[in-house]
């Protein structure tokens, strides 16, 4: 009962926060290797349709990410443009990152998956 509460109140935080309009056009885009409005950008390319449709293949991928126990939702973000999911964070390991990879992919309407996931102590490793 309490794992159905907690997703009933995810998904409507989902839900509220995928029809925001503001959310969106304020979001943009960071990343400088992409052509501009392919992740997330407000070139104007997505149509009223088509961001509805990524509102809702994001807010499945969250609800997906919540209900499953070996994923830690609120250290991943999700971004949809286009049908291409962006999945953003830390993760406390590569086993965590791959299940949320292959629970995104599973998801209706993804087109691709876009690999911005960081697992913990692997950023430093590096240095």
């Amino acid at each position: 009962m309490k794992r159905i509460m907690r997703l009933l109140a995810v998904s409507a935080f989902v839900t509220s926060l995928a029809a925001s309009p503001v959310a969106f056009a304020a979001n943009g885009d960071n990343d400088a290797s992409q052509p501009p409005g392919t992740m997330g950008g407000t070139s104007g390319d997505e149509t009223p349709v088509q961001y509805l449709d990524d509102a809702a293949i994001t807010a499945k991928v969250k609800t997906a990410f919540v209900v499953d126990p070996d994923l830690k939702a609120r250290d991943i973000s999700v971004e949809t443009t286009q049908g291409i999911v962006r999945l953003m964070g830390t993760v406390d390991s590569q086993a965590e990152k791959d299940k949320a990879m292959n629970t995104a992919q599973k998801i209706s309407g993804v087109k691709s998956l876009k690999d911005d996931l960081v697992v913990r102590g692997a950023e430093v490793s590096g240095q």
